[in-house]
């Protein structure tokens, strides 16, 4: 019996270090694109090095998310850098231009204690309202996909990417309430079109294949919308999401094999 037991516990204490390593691993292999791409960003001119040290696992996690034409192609891509461009002033609240978007880590947020709308501004005294929108988050910053604008060629060659488009605000819900009144609890115009123009270059080595790509990025917010009625209290209806343009151009360059 002891001797039984004692193998037993031999055996645990041997599975336990090899079952610490799949746990880590399963964790490791899990994070999520956009968390991915923060890292990277935030490595700067070193991204290229942070690439090299991802587990293959999360390399491949970016690539379907920033260039799965990578995979249609049958291409393999490298990440090189990341170089991050602001393209205009910052977005102003549209009922309060003192009160501007401000960044908290990789989260942004307004420097508003609650949101406001169009209708709660009218009637400060409240009843009748009709939707209005409450826990307005800011979660992240991810850039839009695909690619915005791209180029290509292989080196020694210096690679130049302009570009002039409209991107987008965006926003949904999951009850029907008006992009007016989303607009106004966010802090910004959901359905504004932004204008963007922007350039930049890169020395491509001889004998390498590279890829510059121009990405988006957006400020994404998460909130629950709740209705007050004429008459009774208000009430939770559901919730949305909407992104706004961070004036910000992401411009990754990949050597392409």
């Amino acid at each position: 019996m002891k001797k039984t037991f004692f193998l037993l516990l031999l055996s645990m204490m041997v599975l336990m270090p090899s079952m610490n390593t799949v746990a880590a691993e399963t964790k490791s292999s899990s994070v999520d694109a956009v968390t991915l791409m923060a890292q990277l960003r935030a490595a700067g001119s070193q991204a290229g090095a942070l690439w090299d040290r991802l587990p293959t696992e999360q390399q491949d996690v970016v690539l379907k998310y920033l260039n799965p034409k990578f995979y249609q192609e049958g291409k393999h891509g490298r990440l090189v850098s990341i170089t991050s461009k602001n393209t205009s002033a910052p977005i102003e609240h549209p009922l309060h231009p003192s009160q501007r978007l401000v960044a908290t880590g990789s989260n942004y947020e307004k420097n508003t204690v609650e949101s406001v709308d169009v209708q709660a501004v009218s009637q400060p005294n409240g009843g009748c309202r009709g939707y209005y929108l409450q826990n307005v988050v800011g979660r992240s910053q991810s850039d839009a996909v695909p690619a915005a604008a791209g180029t290509s060629g292989t080196g020694p060659i210096t690679l130049t990417l302009s570009s002039t488009r409209t991107d987008s605000n965006t926003w949904s819900a999951n009850v029907g309430v008006d992009a007016g009144t989303v607009s106004a609890g966010v802090g910004f115009d959901v359905t504004r079109e932004n204008s963007i123009t922007d350039s930049a270059s890169f020395y491509v080595p001889g004998g390498q294949t590279w890829e510059l790509d121009a990405y988006d990025r957006f400020n994404n917010y998460s909130y629950d919308v709740w209705y007050d009625p004429c008459f009774g209290n208000a009430y939770y209806t559901g919730n949305g999401r909407a992104g706004s343009f961070a004036n910000i151009v992401d411009y990754v360059t990949w050597q392409v094999s």
